[in-house]
């Protein structure tokens, strides 16, 4: 298990570092029943590529018409 990137550095932009937490998380993806993502929606294109199924909990705004498309 990977723990929450923020308690790990403090000030820095997220984006790099979550797009190398994909690349950990599903090169070792047929290892686990089921991965819960907490990151948005940048492991979508990655998840459909993929047997294992996941979760998604989506964190602050939500707009249903932004989904729509996803």
């Amino acid at each position: 298990m990977i723990g929450a990137l923020r308690k790990v550095i403090k000030r820095m932009h997220y984006l790099p570092h979550h797009v190398r937490l994909m690349e950990l998380v599903f090169r070792e993806a047929r290892k686990f029943d089921v991965i819960h993502f907490h990151c948005d929606y940048l492991h979508f294109p990655l998840l459909r590529r993929q047997a294992t199924p996941g979760v998604t909990t989506l964190h602050g705004l939500v707009n249903p018409h932004d989904l729509q498309p996803l």
